[in-house]
């Protein structure tokens, strides 16, 4: 009798016992204490849990966290919290959580504060807390619905927006996200803003991979994969271009001349910073319309060349490019340009050479049937030579200034042709070239600016070449490379 009452008496203390130290766990000074042991062991200067705790058995409730740290890691905010904890383990003082969910989660890095010394951990104190503190934590999945990333590099914001996330941890250690259906803002020319169809980032001490991300460009797609080894600091990154639309890389003034949807192969490695990059890109389904470079040519007849659909645009990118006889090195190089346009109308091939800043070298040569160069002067006909293909007449044009101001000799040397022939012909050729310039900038075009008289300037010398690229960045300097030099080819034709 005895023993029973004994025994009931331990099952009700328990019983109220329980209730007591639930309660006391779903407390203020409760998440006070344990967002204070949060904060130490995480090394942040805050940590706080927000709301109520919900205690039901194995599941935990909370509306919201966030804990702030002075390094990389500048915050992470979380809120509709939802834990499913094995209970069975806590005995063993082992927090398994078996599923961890949350509503939003936002996630804001700066790396700028890459190396920033955070706080040490202190000694825990033994406390009422500490005695029912795991020893050690288990995390089987983790899912949001809405989350947010945005990280401060030193080439400028990223942030992913919207993206239901799901992680998982790794055998051997490390985590599998995948991340899928949001939007992206990237600091890259061109892709300042684009979807986030799907990602997958395999995290390891050792190496950080990135497959089977898929950016929409509406229209377009670029498909990424990238590989890092913290240790080392070694980085490898693959992007491919499909159908993208050319005015992502355009500026205003010649989004209208130039139409077509943009192809590319881009590979870029390094340590720390860009050390190669390679690739190929194409135009396909091409206009275009209204080029300036066509003025310079007094054509009997200009109408077939107003718009001209392109039929073959692509050029090889290729970094660095170190050329000693000629002083150059560590540049940029655009070559194997070669671009077919009007059915046979225009042809364009040579290579472009871009410096540290962003210096122009290289030239540009200038294809065009016989029966248009046969039509023009003599002393005109002159500046044109033969070429491979016997059915065209090619032009010279040897490219300088810089990427913001390109310049270009075939000007200076067509005006100086001009002013050279006689009464007659001057106002023969001059009248086309008026009626030329005139089609090729109505107003729907961007209006060209009147060129000064300048003195010939002969092709670059070697100390004139550009010497190495701006390194602002890995794959900002390859997609600016390509974009910048694709606008001022076509802005110096």
């Amino acid at each position: 009798m005895w023993l029973g009452i004994g025994a009931a008496g331990l099952v009700l203390a328990g019983v109220v016992g329980y209730h007591q130290l639930l309660s006391y766990l779903q407390g203020d000074k409760f998440r006070a204490d344990a967002a204070g042991v949060v904060a130490n062991k995480a090394q942040a200067d805050k940590a706080e849990l927000k709301g109520r705790l919900s205690i039901s058995g194995g599941h935990v409730t909370l509306p919201a966290f966030e804990l702030r740290r002075r390094d990389i890691v500048d915050r992470v905010a979380a809120e509709g919290i939802q834990a499913d904890i094995n209970r069975g383990e806590l005995w063993d003082r082992c927090l398994h959580v078996t599923k961890l969910t949350m509503e939003e989660l936002a996630v804001q890095l700066d790396a700028l504060r890459l190396g920033k010394k955070l706080p040490p951990v202190r000694k825990s104190k033994k406390t009422f807390v500490s005695r029912f503190l795991p020893e050690t934590v288990k995390l089987d999945k983790i899912e949001c619905k809405d989350a947010d990333l945005s990280a401060a590099l030193l080439t400028g914001d990223l942030r992913l927006m919207g993206c239901g996330l799901k992680a998982s941890p790794l055998s051997g250690g490390g985590w599998t996200v995948n991340l899928t259906n949001g939007k992206a803002r990237l600091p890259l020319y061109g892709l300042n803003e684009c979807g986030l169809r799907s990602a997958s980032v395999h995290y390891s001490p050792r190496r950080i991979s990135l497959t089977n991300c898929y950016l929409s460009l509406t229209p377009g797609e670029m498909h990424l994969t990238a590989n890092y080894e913290p240790g080392s600091g070694c980085w490898r990154a693959k992007a491919r271009i499909t159908k993208a639309n050319v005015e992502r890389v355009l500026t205003s003034d010649w989004k209208q001349r130039i139409r077509g949807d943009l192809f590319g192969d881009l590979e870029m490695s390094g340590t720390g910073g860009l050390q190669s990059a390679r690739g190929v890109i194409s135009l396909k389904d091409g206009y275009l319309e209204g080029l300036p470079i066509l003025s310079e040519l007094p054509f009997a007849t200009m109408k077939p060349y107003r718009t001209m659909e392109v039929e073959k645009a692509e050029c090889r990118i290729t970094y660095p490019y170190t050329e000693s006889r000629l002083n150059i090195s560590d540049a940029w190089m655009i070559d194997n340009i070669d671009i077919r346009a009007g059915k046979g109308k225009l042809l364009v091939k040579g290579h472009v050479i871009i410096g540290m800043d962003g210096a122009l070298g290289g030239s540009l040569r200038i294809g065009l049937p016989l029966s248009v160069t046969d039509a023009l002067p003599l002393p005109v006909r002159s500046l044109f030579n033969t070429g491979d293909d016997a059915e065209y007449s090619w032009i010279t044009m040897n490219l300088s200034g810089s990427l913001d101001h390109p310049q270009q000799d075939l000007s200076v040397r067509m005006n100086s042709i001009l002013t050279a022939l006689p009464g007659a012909a001057v106002d023969t050729a001059t009248g086309t070239l008026r009626d030329l310039a005139k089609h090729l900038t109505d107003k729907k075009q961007p209006q060209e600016q009147p060129e000064t008289e300048t003195p010939e300037q002969p092709q670059s010398s070697p100390a004139e070449q550009p010497t190495a690229p701006t390194d602002s960045g890995p794959v900002k300097g390859v997609l600016d490379a390509a974009g910048e030099a694709a606008d001022s080819i076509f802005s110096i034709l």
